[in-house]
């Protein structure tokens, strides 16, 4: 598997070119980070909370930093928890387990996204599985959360 149907077809519509990044089979992002030899940094991590009506949402965090549930809940103005991991496949129905994208937008989540990813010159995310990120400037990455809530949801 390579990138996710979704994921392509997502930035297909929004004529951005697919840059594929392989690496060797790996089980979290820190590990992915080390395995593509990319900066924690810039690799963006989507992690999926669950609101207290049973509703969903992505929020996208730099790799090397840990989720902040309570700004994120304070931004989302309710209480969230992490989302288990036997609705992921659910939610990405195109993707392995456990390989979500950063593009919440692209499976109809709402998606809170981290600022301290604009900063940078380029960012990855998963593709939809363990073994391949998308790679793209950080202005076309910025680009594509134009109606995402924006804001410091990690530490």
């Amino acid at each position: 598997m390579t990138v996710a149907k979704t994921v392509h077809d997502y930035l297909e519509a929004r004529d951005l070119p697919e840059s594929v990044l392989q690496h060797v089979h790996t089980s979290n992002s820190s590990e992915t980070a080390e395995a593509a030899h990319v900066p924690g940094r810039q690799l963006a991590k989507g992690v999926v909370l669950t609101t207290q009506d049973d509703y969903h949402l992505l929020v996208v965090i730099p790799t090397h930093r840990r989720l902040a549930l309570e700004k994120v809940s304070e931004a989302y103005g309710g209480h969230l928890q992490l989302a288990e991991e036997p609705e992921l496949k659910s939610l990405f129905p195109d993707c392995e387990l456990g390989a979500v994208p950063a593009l919440g937008m692209a499976y109809r989540l709402p998606t809170y996204i981290d600022e301290a990813l604009f900063d940078q010159g380029e960012v990855y995310f998963e593709g939809g599985d363990h073994e391949s990120l998308v790679r793209m400037s950080g202005e076309e990455f910025a680009a594509l959360f134009d109606e995402s809530a924006v804001g410091d949801f990690s530490r």
